[in-house]
């Protein structure tokens, strides 16, 4: 039995973000969090993983690619930064992590 396909005429948008978590955590869960927020979340992609002593050795910095998926309409500007909100204080509640500025 094969799936529903099911197909959008909107584009996906492709937001990147850098945080700073704790060594003790597990990367994987950064994705679970990151995927809970909202179902318009699509893939999550861990791309740089970086310690840096001289910043804080007790921290590694994971830059992440977020797939947020447009799947009944285009989200507007306002939407899309409530959108990455959303993401950010999740990621800091749940992980002890920071925004890498």
């Amino acid at each position: 039995e094969k799936g529903v396909l099911n197909l959008t005429p909107y584009l996906t948008l492709k937001k990147d973000f850098a945080f700073l978590i704790p060594v003790s955590k597990n990367i994987g869960d950064l994705i679970k969090v990151i995927k809970a927020v909202d179902p318009l979340v699509g893939e999550v992609t861990i791309f740089d993983i970086y310690n840096d002593p001289k910043l804080d050795s007790e921290k590694l910095s994971v830059a992440v690619e977020v797939e947020i998926k447009q799947i009944d309409k285009v989200l507007n500007a306002k939407e899309i930064n409530d959108f990455m909100t959303k993401i950010i204080k999740k990621v800091e509640q749940t992980l002890d992590a920071t925004l890498r500025k």
